[in-house]
């Protein structure tokens, strides 16, 4: 049942229950935004009728279901009840330019699949229970629309990749923001991080990483933020990190 929360000086509709069975008859609806509700149930099949549908936001409810095979452009079902592997039925959406799943319960491996979303520029898949993140590196590399990659929360305990070729030269070209945060990942900071060049922003805090803070960081043309709280880092701060190029100013 839809329900009302009540009246202030901002209108504001708490709705609690299943979607209604009639929305998937809309087919000329472009955009279902409702999130931050009391949904619940599953997310129906006919969805598939919506033939227009590009956007589908519905994050902070607790849906279920299976994932819509449909021309979404975008796909936010950030904190709800989705279980099991990463949606393959998702890798068929042709048009995805973004996907936020953060905050469900799902597991198993990214699939090769994920390669064929020309499009996608922003992936979040952050706080599930994705393993194996040397193949997620090596498939993800492939996605060349790739600009922000959010991963936090995943692969725990797992060894940090380490292999300088898992990221060749035309890997991850437009990548501008990397979160490999709270992962409690293990090992050093990888060699291969000095290959993309685009990257801006690089979270790395909460895991166990070791050994020193690479002067390579420095290599980074465009990086301005660097976050490595709470690893097992040891040794002396890189003088070569003072003068990465986006944080010297050429006005002084």
């Amino acid at each position: 049942m839809f329900k009302t929360r009540g009246f202030s000086s901002r209108f504001q509709l708490s709705l609690s229950g299943p979607l209604p069975p009639d929305i998937y008859s809309a087919t000329r609806l472009q955009e279902i935004s409702l999130p931050s509700n009391n949904l619940s149930g599953f997310i129906s099949d006919n969805i598939v009728n919506l033939t227009r549908l590009a956007k589908l936001e519905l994050y902070g409810n607790t849906l279920a279901a299976s994932y819509p095979a449909i021309s979404l452009t975008m796909i936010d079902l950030l904190e709800n009840d989705f279980t099991g592997n990463f949606p393959a039925s998702l890798y068929s959406c042709k048009s995805l330019r973004a996907i936020r799943l953060g905050g469900n319960r799902l597991e198993g491996e990214i699939g090769t699949d994920v390669v064929q979303l020309k499009f996608l520029s922003f992936l979040s898949l952050s706080d599930t229970k994705l393993t194996n993140i040397t193949k997620a590196i090596k498939i993800l590399m492939h996605c060349k629309a790739l600009n922000i990659l959010f991963l936090p929360g995943n692969f725990l305990q797992e060894a940090m990749p380490t292999n300088d070729n898992i990221v060749g030269s035309s890997g991850f070209t437009n990548l501008r923001l990397l979160s490999l945060a709270n992962c409690q990942l293990t090992g050093q900071l990888p060699i291969w991080l000095s290959k993309l060049k685009n990257l801006e922003v690089l979270f790395i805090h909460g895991n166990r990483i070791r050994g020193s803070i690479p002067g390579w960081l420095s290599t980074l043309p465009k990086l301005f933020f660097l976050d490595l709280d709470n690893n097992l880092l040891s040794g002396e701060f890189p003088k070569e990190l003072c003068a990465l190029p986006a944080l010297v100013s050429h006005n002084l």
